[in-house]
């Protein structure tokens, strides 16, 4: 034997055959004689002639030796006895040291170690322990057969393989009571653990299979029973119980070992596992469509539905959302912090609600992921750009491919797989068998508990009523819906009710037109469910007249008003829902009045309108070619607008109460086109200034000027009349203003919200009066027909008809001694700049004071009056 150079009788290497103590106490050793050695493979084996001396008294001794029989004297063998036999047959065998990872050919002493036969084993000096595996070397990484034992002072153990032992055999049976064949042979591994002999003995017995842990440390030792990885068992051996025995010929699945004649529960996968006598096995766990959450609970897989306004919840219960509010589908109280949430809206009737939009909100991470239409993935309002390579974004798996979006995401232990393709959602939820989910996909009767009113718009609960469609025929869309109980779907109506999925089909078919793809929709919602039960309907759709899975709405993205639909031409657009298009539609119009301010107009068309009528905005313009619509992406609404500065190629006219800003909006058209397929179109808006009647307004120039708004029709102005002591305009007649009979007065007329660029201000005529209407006499003019009256010379005109403000200047006047108030009234008109002025033209003895182009000139009258207040001055001031 080889002790790596120590002398064998050193007690620290003395194998625990060599010493023992006998049922009086007395301490007994063997002497151990080395007759030979050869070196076998790469391990040193030594051939041994064994003397071993029993000190059962002092003055008495016994040799044995390994040519005499290994059977002691009758009376002479305590039950402890049966080590040294065993040992002794270990000492006749080969015996082998090692001291690194080892591998044994077991050829002659198959062992049988739960339910697989192994011919080699592997041993391991770990840091922590001596290991024997049976299908490799160990690694705590992979899933072995193994038996984990103590790991001696140094690395050293020694291997040894033995014949059977009648007695050993019965001592086994005794202690393992599903052990009952007969033992075949044994294999054991001696080593020195804390200065204290540990043998690990597997034993074989056909079909099955022993362990014995054997120990003479004062501590406890155990070794574990390792199957797949999974510890079976653990055995003590300690001073009060040495021996420790155990059957590991047990059953095995692959959860692990299981012991004869026991029930084990495995709670990762939540079986538990029955080992007979006969080493037959039972099982029971999570039923079909189910999963353990590896912590002993069965989660089960549900499917929800939502398509059209129906619900379909993870019961197979049907029922209809009747308004556009928003509603919890799946309520935080399943998994704490998460919730999904469901709006409806009307599409082409306003008494039938659609799936808008689904999201997903994380409440303790204030995270909302919306589900749109076309494939839109907002979260926390930014768009996402997604392709079919999944992207995790705050924790949820986000892909779109042609049929629409996936969003998966693990809510602690539970998964949640959500599909939204723009019309149909559906969510499958794992949720603990037995358990209750919240949220009408739990229970979709639940309406008023599950409706969300921070999450909805105003007025959702109103509902609208509409006459119904003569156009459907519900009896034919009735047939067509209970297409799902023939083939090829009856092939899975044992796995899925079609019930439901056919009430929801022609209930909504029966009061809403088939189109957008509507009918195909709840064929497609019950084959997508068919699928989740592996249940295959090949191309039905062939059979069924849709089309392959496809979302024909995606990637496009159309305003809140609006939703994707498709069009009398076949092609998808965003067309406007009910309820908003019906003031529209009632008063025969495609969009808002025209919006006219001081220097420009504007008319915003509605785009789904547009659409609609198969118009394409973008080949419209004003007069003006150039000048296109602008669209609002978020709002729909195309709007063609001009100004001063650009007139879009406006027609401007003018006439006695009003000035016309007139422009059209048109399409393109090639004259080289033999067939159109679109409408003609042109719309034709104005913008238009009206001037009041004849309208008098006197004030006192205690307030220092005359102001005069002129709110009629379509624009906003004011005109102005101010008079000034100076020509400068600086000095303001006002209530402390002394103005003297003869002294010169400088008027100003001026008018605010008017564009300078296509309005002039002429100011007409000014008389003065002593009373308070325009009408009255005696009349003195100042101004007639744009021009100074001659017969006053007095009176200059310094600026009329040039810009939107006039001046003229005049020496005050008084009508008799007996009035003190003096009336002046002047008469304005607007004119147009059409490349000719405005300018009226008094030269020439007729001074008619026409310009050559006003013919029907808008008149404004303002009035300002003197009176005795301002303290009017009628003689010379010292």
């Amino acid at each position: 034997m080889d002790v790596s150079g120590s002398s064998v009788a050193d007690s620290t290497f003395l194998p625990s055959f060599c010493k023992w103590t006998d049922k009086e106490g007395h301490k007994k050793s063997w002497t151990v004689r080395k007759s030979q050695s050869s070196v076998l493979h790469r391990h040193r084996q030594t051939h041994l002639s064994i003397n071993c001396e029993i000190l059962r008294e002092p003055s008495e001794q016994k040799l044995l030796s390994s040519s005499s029989s290994t059977k002691a004297a009758e009376g002479d063998w305590s039950p402890n006895m049966l080590h040294p036999l065993l040992y002794l047959s270990a000492l006749i065998a080969l015996t082998d040291s090692f001291t690194v990872n080892t591998e044994f050919n077991l050829d002659s002493c198959n062992i049988t170690y739960y339910q697989q036969t192994y011919s080699k084993l592997y041993t391991n000096f770990t840091q922590e322990a001596f290991v024997i595996c049976f299908d490799d070397f160990y690694n705590p990484q992979t899933s072995q057969d193994c038996i984990i034992g103590p790991r001696p002072r140094i690395s050293l153990a020694f291997y040894s393989q033995l014949p059977p032992q009648p007695t050993y055999e019965s001592t086994i049976q005794e202690n393992v009571a599903t052990i009952s064949n007969n033992i075949t042979c044994s294999v054991k591994f001696d080593m020195v653990v804390d200065g204290n002999n540990v043998a690990i003995i597997l034993s074989s017995f056909g079909s099955e299979s022993a362990l014995e842990l054997y120990s003479t440390t004062l501590n406890s030792v155990t070794c574990e029973v390792i199957v797949n990885a999974g510890v079976v068992e653990t055995l003590v051996a300690d001073s009060l119980l040495p021996n420790a025995y155990t059957d590991i010929s047990g059953c095995r699945i692959s959860e692990g070992g299981i012991k004869p004649n026991s029930l084990t529960y495995f709670p990762t996968t939540c079986t538990n596992a029955s080992c007979s006598i006969t080493r037959s096995v039972m099982t029971t766990g999570c039923g079909n469509q189910e999963r353990c959450d590896g912590n002993s609970i069965c989660l089960m897989m549900n499917t929800c539905t939502v398509t059209g306004p129906t619900i379909i919840d993870i019961h197979g219960t049907f029922n209809s959302v009747g308004d556009r509010c928003a509603y919890s589908l799946v309520l935080d109280s399943w998994v704490p912090g998460f919730e999904i949430l469901a709006v409806f809206r009307e599409r082409r009737r306003s008494d039938v609600s659609f799936l808008e939009s689904l999201t997903l909100r994380f409440i303790n991470s204030s995270t909302d992921v919306l589900l749109g239409q076309g494939g839109k993935v907002l979260v926390n309002d930014s768009l996402q750009t997604l392709n079919s390579t999944v992207q995790e974004v705050h924790g949820v798996e986000l892909s779109k491919d042609q049929t629409g979006v996936h969003a998966n995401v693990m809510l602690f232990k539970y998964f949640v797989f959500v599909y939204f393709d723009g019309n149909t959602a559906q969510i499958n939820i794992e949720v603990p068998v037995g358990s209750a989910l919240d949220g009408l996909c739990g229970n979709s009767n639940t309406f008023s508990s599950a409706k969300l009113f921070n999450d909805s718009s105003s007025g959702c609960e109103i509902l609208y009523t509409e006459p119904a469609d003569s156009t459907i025929n519900c009896t034919i869309m009735t047939e067509s819906c209970n297409i799902l109980k023939d083939t090829p779907f009856s092939t899975c109506n044992t796995e899925v009710d079609p019930a439901p999925y056919i009430t929801a089909c022609s209930e909504t078919l029966c009061k809403y037109p088939a189109v957008d793809g509507l009918k195909c929709q709840f064929l497609w919602s019950y084959a997508r469910v068919c699928s989740l039960k592996n249940a295959t309907l090949n191309d039905w759709w062939l059979e069924a007249g849709c089309s392959p899975p496809e979302d024909f709405c995606r990637d496009k993205f159309c305003s809140n008003h609006e939703f994707c639909g498709i069009k009398y031409s076949g092609l998808p657009g965003c067309l406007c829902r009910a309820v908003f298009a019906s003031s529209y539609r009632e008063s025969n119009t495609l969009g808002d009045p025209v919006v006219c301010t001081v220097n420009s107009a504007s008319v915003s068309l509605v785009g789904c309108l547009l659409e609609e009528e198969n118009i394409d905005y973008s080949l419209l313009h004003l007069n003006d070619e150039t000048c296109k619509g602008e669209m609002d992406q978020e709002s729909g609404m195309v709007t063609f607008s001009f100004n001063s500065s650009n007139t879009c190629g406006a027609v401007i006219t003018a006439n006695n109460t009003q000035v016309t800003y007139k422009n059209t909006i048109t399409a393109d058209s090639n004259s080289s086109d033999v067939i159109i397929r679109h409408y003609q179109f042109d719309i034709d808006f104005s913008c238009i200034i009206f001037q009041p009647g004849l309208n008098t307004m006197a004030f006192r120039v205690k307030d220092n000027s005359v102001v005069q708004h002129v709110t009629y029709g379509e624009l906003n102005y004011t005109v102005t009349m101010n008079a000034y002591t100076n020509a400068d305009r600086t000095q303001i007649v006002d209530s402390n203003t002394y103005v003297m009979l003869n002294q010169k007065i400088w008027m100003c007329l001026e008018t605010k919200g008017l564009d300078a660029n296509l309005i002039s201000v002429v100011t007409d005529f000014c008389w003065a009066t002593n009373q308070k209407s325009f009408k009255s006499t005696p009349r003195h003019d100042l101004i007639q027909n744009g021009c100074a009256n001659t017969a006053d010379q007095t009176v200059t005109v310094e600026r009329n008809g040039d810009g939107t403000s006039s001046f003229f200047s005049f020496n005050m006047l008084q009508f008799n001694r007996r009035s003190t108030d003096v009336y002046l009234h002047c008469k304005l008109k607007l004119c147009v700049n059409e490349g000719t002025s405005c300018i009226p033209d008094c030269s020439g003895g007729a001074r008619k004071g026409r310009s050559v182009h006003l013919t029907h000139e808008p008149e404004v009258f303002v009035t300002l009056a003197w009176s005795n207040t301002i303290r009017l001055f009628l003689g010379e001031m010292d």
